[in-house]
Protein backbone atom coordinates (compact mmCIF):
# COMPACT_ATOMS: atom_id res chain seq x y z
CA UNK A 1 0.00 0.00 0.00
CA UNK A 2 1.41 3.41 -1.00
CA UNK A 3 1.82 6.25 1.48
CA UNK A 4 -1.11 8.17 -0.01
CA UNK A 5 -3.39 5.14 0.07
CA UNK A 6 -2.37 4.42 3.68
CA UNK A 7 -3.28 8.00 4.61
CA UNK A 8 -6.67 7.76 2.88
CA UNK A 9 -7.38 4.41 4.53
CA UNK A 10 -6.41 5.74 7.95
CA UNK A 11 -8.65 8.78 7.53
CA UNK A 12 -11.52 6.56 6.44
CA UNK A 13 -11.18 4.40 9.54
CA UNK A 14 -11.01 7.47 11.77
CA UNK A 15 -14.08 8.93 10.10
CA UNK A 16 -16.00 5.73 10.75
CA UNK A 17 -14.96 5.73 14.40
CA UNK A 18 -15.98 9.36 14.83
CA UNK A 19 -19.28 8.79 13.06
CA UNK A 20 -20.20 5.89 15.28
CA UNK A 21 -18.91 7.66 18.35
CA UNK A 22 -21.20 10.61 17.68
CA UNK A 23 -24.24 8.38 17.27
CA UNK A 24 -24.92 9.54 13.69
CA UNK A 25 -24.65 6.14 12.07
CA UNK A 26 -27.93 4.88 13.47
CA UNK A 27 -29.71 8.06 12.31
CA UNK A 28 -28.18 7.93 8.82
CA UNK A 29 -29.25 4.32 8.43
CA UNK A 30 -32.84 5.27 9.22
CA UNK A 31 -32.77 3.41 12.51
CA UNK A 32 -35.37 3.37 15.28
CA UNK A 33 -36.51 6.56 17.00
CA UNK A 34 -34.04 8.32 19.28
CA UNK A 35 -33.87 7.02 22.87
CA UNK A 36 -35.67 3.77 22.07
CA UNK A 37 -34.26 0.47 23.41
CA UNK A 38 -33.80 -0.69 19.84
CA UNK A 39 -31.70 2.38 19.08
CA UNK A 40 -29.52 1.75 22.12
CA UNK A 41 -28.93 -1.84 21.05
CA UNK A 42 -28.20 -0.80 17.49
CA UNK A 43 -25.82 1.89 18.66
CA UNK A 44 -23.98 -0.63 20.86
CA UNK A 45 -23.66 -3.01 17.93
CA UNK A 46 -22.41 -0.27 15.63
CA UNK A 47 -19.91 0.95 18.22
CA UNK A 48 -18.49 -2.53 18.70
CA UNK A 49 -18.29 -3.01 14.93
CA UNK A 50 -16.41 0.28 14.57
CA UNK A 51 -14.07 -0.62 17.39
CA UNK A 52 -13.32 -4.04 15.93
CA UNK A 53 -12.78 -2.58 12.47
CA UNK A 54 -10.37 -0.06 13.93
CA UNK A 55 -8.49 -2.72 15.87
CA UNK A 56 -8.24 -4.88 12.74
CA UNK A 57 -6.98 -1.96 10.66
CA UNK A 58 -4.40 -1.08 13.30
CA UNK A 59 -3.26 -4.69 13.46
CA UNK A 60 -2.73 -4.72 9.70
CA UNK A 61 -0.56 -1.66 9.98
CA UNK A 62 1.48 -3.24 12.78
CA UNK A 63 1.96 -6.38 10.71
CA UNK A 64 3.39 -4.28 7.89
CA UNK A 65 5.58 -2.24 10.27
CA UNK A 66 3.60 0.98 9.95
CA UNK A 67 3.39 1.78 13.66
CA UNK A 68 2.62 5.47 13.26
CA UNK A 69 -0.56 4.78 11.28
CA UNK A 70 -1.57 2.09 13.77
CA UNK A 71 -1.00 4.48 16.67
CA UNK A 72 -3.11 7.18 15.00
CA UNK A 73 -6.09 4.82 14.75
CA UNK A 74 -5.63 3.40 18.24
CA UNK A 75 -5.30 6.81 19.86
CA UNK A 76 -8.67 7.83 18.39
CA UNK A 77 -10.18 4.52 19.45
CA UNK A 78 -8.90 5.12 22.98
CA UNK A 79 -10.75 8.44 23.03
CA UNK A 80 -14.01 6.90 21.84
CA UNK A 81 -13.72 3.60 23.74
CA UNK A 82 -11.83 4.61 26.88
CA UNK A 83 -13.30 1.72 28.87
CA UNK A 84 -12.33 -1.01 26.41
CA UNK A 85 -9.18 -2.84 27.57
CA UNK A 86 -8.52 -4.39 24.14
CA UNK A 87 -7.94 -0.92 22.69
CA UNK A 88 -5.45 0.02 25.40
CA UNK A 89 -3.70 -3.34 25.12
CA UNK A 90 -3.16 -2.98 21.40
CA UNK A 91 -1.98 0.62 21.81
CA UNK A 92 0.42 -0.50 24.55
CA UNK A 93 1.92 -3.07 22.19
CA UNK A 94 2.41 -0.41 19.51
CA UNK A 95 4.11 1.84 22.06
CA UNK A 96 6.47 -1.07 22.78
CA UNK A 97 7.35 -1.29 19.09
CA UNK A 98 8.01 2.46 19.12
CA UNK A 99 10.35 2.16 22.10
CA UNK A 100 8.05 4.23 24.33
CA UNK A 101 8.28 1.89 27.28
CA UNK A 102 7.01 4.23 30.00
CA UNK A 103 3.80 4.92 28.07
CA UNK A 104 3.39 1.24 27.25
CA UNK A 105 3.68 0.30 30.92
CA UNK A 106 1.03 2.82 31.97
CA UNK A 107 -1.29 1.40 29.31
CA UNK A 108 -0.74 -2.20 30.39
CA UNK A 109 -1.57 -1.11 33.93
CA UNK A 110 -4.78 0.46 32.60
CA UNK A 111 -5.67 -2.77 30.81
CA UNK A 112 -5.38 -4.62 34.11
CA UNK A 113 -7.38 -1.97 35.95
CA UNK A 114 -10.15 -2.34 33.34
CA UNK A 115 -10.42 -6.04 34.19
CA UNK A 116 -8.42 -7.72 31.44
CA UNK A 117 -5.97 -9.77 33.50
CA UNK A 118 -4.41 -12.60 31.53
CA UNK A 119 -1.01 -14.15 31.04
CA UNK A 120 -0.01 -12.06 28.02
CA UNK A 121 -0.90 -8.72 29.62
CA UNK A 122 0.93 -9.59 32.83
CA UNK A 123 3.95 -10.96 30.96
CA UNK A 124 4.27 -7.86 28.81
CA UNK A 125 3.78 -5.59 31.81
CA UNK A 126 6.51 -7.49 33.65
CA UNK A 127 8.98 -7.20 30.80
CA UNK A 128 8.38 -3.47 30.41
CA UNK A 129 8.60 -2.86 34.16
CA UNK A 130 11.95 -4.67 34.21
CA UNK A 131 13.23 -2.50 31.35
CA UNK A 132 12.21 0.55 33.36
CA UNK A 133 14.15 -0.81 36.38
CA UNK A 134 10.90 -1.21 38.32
CA UNK A 135 12.02 -4.64 39.42
CA UNK A 136 9.61 -5.17 42.31
CA UNK A 137 6.63 -4.39 40.07
CA UNK A 138 8.05 -6.59 37.32
CA UNK A 139 8.27 -9.51 39.73
CA UNK A 140 4.64 -9.03 40.82
CA UNK A 141 3.40 -9.01 37.23
CA UNK A 142 5.43 -12.08 36.28
CA UNK A 143 4.30 -13.96 39.38
CA UNK A 144 0.71 -13.33 38.31
CA UNK A 145 1.53 -14.43 34.76
CA UNK A 146 2.81 -17.70 36.18
CA UNK A 147 -0.34 -18.17 38.23
CA UNK A 148 -2.57 -17.46 35.26
CA UNK A 149 -0.69 -19.89 32.99
CA UNK A 150 0.85 -22.62 35.18
CA UNK A 151 2.28 -24.53 32.19
CA UNK A 152 3.91 -21.50 30.59
CA UNK A 153 7.70 -21.51 30.21
CA UNK A 154 8.65 -17.95 29.29
CA UNK A 155 7.26 -16.23 32.38
CA UNK A 156 9.08 -18.42 34.95
CA UNK A 157 12.33 -18.16 32.96
CA UNK A 158 12.12 -14.38 32.96
CA UNK A 159 11.08 -14.36 36.62
CA UNK A 160 14.09 -16.51 37.49
CA UNK A 161 16.37 -13.95 35.84
CA UNK A 162 14.85 -11.18 37.95
CA UNK A 163 15.23 -13.24 41.11
CA UNK A 164 18.90 -13.75 40.27
CA UNK A 165 19.35 -10.02 39.82
CA UNK A 166 17.81 -9.41 43.25
CA UNK A 167 20.07 -12.16 44.71
CA UNK A 168 17.12 -14.42 45.55
CA UNK A 169 18.76 -17.54 44.23
CA UNK A 170 16.49 -20.00 46.03
CA UNK A 171 13.42 -18.47 44.38
CA UNK A 172 15.20 -18.44 41.02
CA UNK A 173 16.06 -22.13 41.38
CA UNK A 174 12.42 -22.95 42.15
CA UNK A 175 11.28 -21.27 38.93
CA UNK A 176 13.92 -23.04 36.85
CA UNK A 177 13.09 -26.42 38.34
CA UNK A 178 9.43 -25.74 37.57
CA UNK A 179 10.35 -25.15 33.92
CA UNK A 180 12.35 -28.38 33.83
CA UNK A 181 9.39 -30.23 35.31
CA UNK A 182 7.26 -28.93 32.42
CA UNK A 183 9.86 -29.56 29.73
CA UNK A 184 13.33 -30.98 30.56
CA UNK A 185 14.65 -30.02 27.12
CA UNK A 186 14.72 -26.26 27.85
CA UNK A 187 18.44 -25.48 27.85
CA UNK A 188 17.95 -22.05 29.43
CA UNK A 189 16.63 -23.69 32.61
CA UNK A 190 19.62 -26.01 32.98
CA UNK A 191 21.99 -23.17 32.14
CA UNK A 192 20.30 -20.93 34.69
CA UNK A 193 20.81 -23.56 37.40
CA UNK A 194 24.45 -23.80 36.34
CA UNK A 195 24.86 -20.03 36.61
CA UNK A 196 23.46 -20.02 40.14
CA UNK A 197 25.77 -22.85 41.19
CA UNK A 198 28.72 -20.98 39.66
CA UNK A 199 27.83 -17.80 41.53
CA UNK A 200 27.68 -19.83 44.74
CA UNK A 201 31.09 -21.31 43.83
CA UNK A 202 29.71 -24.85 43.63
CA UNK A 203 31.68 -25.65 40.51
CA UNK A 204 30.98 -29.39 40.44
CA UNK A 205 27.22 -28.83 40.51
CA UNK A 206 27.57 -26.01 37.98
CA UNK A 207 29.33 -28.34 35.55
CA UNK A 208 26.65 -31.03 36.02
CA UNK A 209 23.86 -28.64 35.08
CA UNK A 210 25.96 -27.02 32.39
CA UNK A 211 26.65 -30.36 30.72
CA UNK A 212 22.91 -30.74 30.12
CA UNK A 213 22.57 -27.19 28.82
CA UNK A 214 25.50 -27.64 26.42
CA UNK A 215 24.14 -30.98 25.21
CA UNK A 216 20.79 -29.35 24.42
CA UNK A 217 22.32 -26.22 22.83
CA UNK A 218 25.93 -26.99 21.83
CA UNK A 219 26.40 -23.76 19.84
CA UNK A 220 24.87 -21.41 22.44
CA UNK A 221 27.79 -19.10 23.25
CA UNK A 222 26.68 -18.20 26.79
CA UNK A 223 27.06 -21.79 27.98
CA UNK A 224 30.49 -22.09 26.37
CA UNK A 225 31.52 -18.88 28.13
CA UNK A 226 30.27 -20.22 31.45
CA UNK A 227 32.30 -23.41 30.95
CA UNK A 228 35.32 -21.23 30.21
CA UNK A 229 34.71 -19.22 33.39
CA UNK A 230 34.62 -22.45 35.38
CA UNK A 231 37.90 -23.56 33.79
CA UNK A 232 39.48 -20.18 34.57
CA UNK A 233 38.28 -20.34 38.16
CA UNK A 234 39.82 -23.80 38.39
CA UNK A 235 43.11 -22.26 37.24
CA UNK A 236 42.95 -23.50 33.63
CA UNK A 237 42.86 -20.35 31.48
CA UNK A 238 44.59 -22.02 28.53
CA UNK A 239 41.89 -24.70 28.38
CA UNK A 240 39.27 -21.96 28.51
CA UNK A 241 40.85 -20.15 25.55
CA UNK A 242 41.03 -23.40 23.58
CA UNK A 243 37.35 -24.05 24.24
CA UNK A 244 36.22 -20.60 23.11
CA UNK A 245 38.58 -20.46 20.14
CA UNK A 246 36.83 -23.51 18.70
CA UNK A 247 33.51 -21.66 18.42
CA UNK A 248 32.29 -20.76 14.91
CA UNK A 249 32.95 -17.12 13.96
CA UNK A 250 29.36 -16.02 14.56
CA UNK A 251 29.67 -17.11 18.18
CA UNK A 252 33.40 -16.53 18.66
CA UNK A 253 33.09 -12.81 18.02
CA UNK A 254 30.47 -11.91 20.58
CA UNK A 255 31.24 -9.47 23.38
CA UNK A 256 30.90 -12.01 26.18
CA UNK A 257 33.26 -14.44 24.44
CA UNK A 258 35.85 -11.75 23.72
CA UNK A 259 35.68 -10.56 27.33
CA UNK A 260 36.34 -14.05 28.67
CA UNK A 261 39.23 -14.81 26.31
CA UNK A 262 40.85 -11.50 27.24
CA UNK A 263 40.44 -12.23 30.94
CA UNK A 264 42.14 -15.56 30.46
CA UNK A 265 45.10 -13.87 28.75
CA UNK A 266 45.16 -11.40 31.61
CA UNK A 267 45.22 -14.21 34.15
CA UNK A 268 48.28 -15.61 32.35
CA UNK A 269 49.94 -12.15 32.66
CA UNK A 270 49.78 -11.53 28.91
CA UNK A 271 48.01 -8.16 28.71
CA UNK A 272 49.12 -7.46 25.13
CA UNK A 273 47.28 -10.57 23.91
CA UNK A 274 44.28 -9.50 25.98
CA UNK A 275 44.37 -6.05 24.41
CA UNK A 276 44.68 -7.52 20.93
CA UNK A 277 41.61 -9.66 21.55
CA UNK A 278 39.57 -6.50 22.03
CA UNK A 279 41.24 -4.73 19.10
CA UNK A 280 40.31 -7.61 16.81
CA UNK A 281 36.73 -7.42 18.03
CA UNK A 282 36.64 -3.67 17.41
CA UNK A 283 37.62 -4.32 13.81
CA UNK A 284 34.35 -6.22 13.53
CA UNK A 285 32.25 -4.08 15.87
CA UNK A 286 33.61 -0.50 15.72
CA UNK A 287 31.08 0.85 18.24
CA UNK A 288 31.95 -1.64 20.99
CA UNK A 289 32.67 0.87 23.75
CA UNK A 290 33.39 -1.81 26.33
CA UNK A 291 36.15 -3.30 24.18
CA UNK A 292 37.71 0.11 23.48
CA UNK A 293 37.95 0.73 27.22
CA UNK A 294 39.28 -2.75 27.91
CA UNK A 295 41.90 -2.47 25.16
CA UNK A 296 43.14 0.81 26.64
CA UNK A 297 43.42 -0.69 30.11
CA UNK A 298 45.24 -3.79 28.97
CA UNK A 299 47.69 -1.68 26.95
CA UNK A 300 48.25 0.42 30.04
CA UNK A 301 48.98 -2.72 32.07
CA UNK A 302 51.52 -3.71 29.43
CA UNK A 303 53.23 -0.33 29.74
CA UNK A 304 52.04 0.82 26.31
CA UNK A 305 50.75 4.21 27.41
CA UNK A 306 50.62 5.67 23.87
CA UNK A 307 48.43 2.80 22.70
CA UNK A 308 46.29 3.18 25.79
CA UNK A 309 45.81 6.87 25.05
CA UNK A 310 44.89 6.10 21.45
CA UNK A 311 42.14 3.75 22.55
CA UNK A 312 40.95 6.26 25.14
CA UNK A 313 40.48 8.78 22.33
CA UNK A 314 38.64 6.12 20.34
CA UNK A 315 36.36 5.41 23.32
CA UNK A 316 35.70 9.12 23.79
CA UNK A 317 34.49 9.35 20.20
CA UNK A 318 31.90 6.69 21.00
CA UNK A 319 30.73 8.15 24.34
CA UNK A 320 32.90 10.75 26.04
CA UNK A 321 30.59 10.99 29.05
CA UNK A 322 30.37 7.31 29.89
CA UNK A 323 31.51 6.78 33.51
CA UNK A 324 34.13 4.19 32.53
CA UNK A 325 35.54 6.50 29.87
CA UNK A 326 35.80 9.37 32.38
CA UNK A 327 37.49 7.06 34.87
CA UNK A 328 39.96 5.86 32.24
CA UNK A 329 40.74 9.44 31.22
CA UNK A 330 41.49 10.30 34.83
CA UNK A 331 43.73 7.27 35.16
CA UNK A 332 45.67 8.10 32.00
CA UNK A 333 46.03 11.76 32.94
CA UNK A 334 48.68 10.82 35.44
CA UNK A 335 47.12 8.81 38.21
CA UNK A 336 49.12 5.66 38.94
CA UNK A 337 47.69 2.40 37.66
CA UNK A 338 45.73 0.55 40.30
CA UNK A 339 47.87 -2.54 40.76
CA UNK A 340 44.87 -4.48 42.00
CA UNK A 341 43.07 -4.08 38.68
CA UNK A 342 44.81 -6.93 36.90
CA UNK A 343 41.73 -7.94 34.93
CA UNK A 344 40.12 -4.95 33.24
CA UNK A 345 37.24 -7.01 31.96
CA UNK A 346 34.26 -5.36 30.34
CA UNK A 347 31.70 -7.48 32.13
CA UNK A 348 31.15 -9.05 35.51
CA UNK A 349 32.45 -12.49 36.38
CA UNK A 350 28.88 -13.14 37.41
CA UNK A 351 27.26 -14.67 34.31
CA UNK A 352 23.74 -14.16 35.60
CA UNK A 353 22.93 -11.71 32.85
CA UNK A 354 23.29 -14.41 30.22
CA UNK A 355 20.87 -17.07 29.09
Amino acid sequence: MSSDRRTIFTLAVLAAVLLVGSGLTVWLLGGPPINSPQQAAAKTTERLAAMNAGLEAAAQYVNTEHDEEAATILEKLAEEFADEPLVWEQLAEVRLHQGRDAEAYEMFQKVIDLGRDNRDVRFNAGIVAARLNRTDEAIIHLQQACRLAPRDIQAPLYLANLYRKTHENTKAQAQLLHVIDIDPTIHEAWGGLAQIAYIENNLDLAEQHLAKARQLAPQFATWQVLQAKILRRRGKPEAAITLLSALPPASRYQQEVVDEVAQCWGMMLMPLKAAQEHVDYLNRQPDALASAIAAARYFLQAGERDQANSWLVYAQKIDAQAPQVLALAKQLSGDPLDQGDDEPETGSDDPSSGG
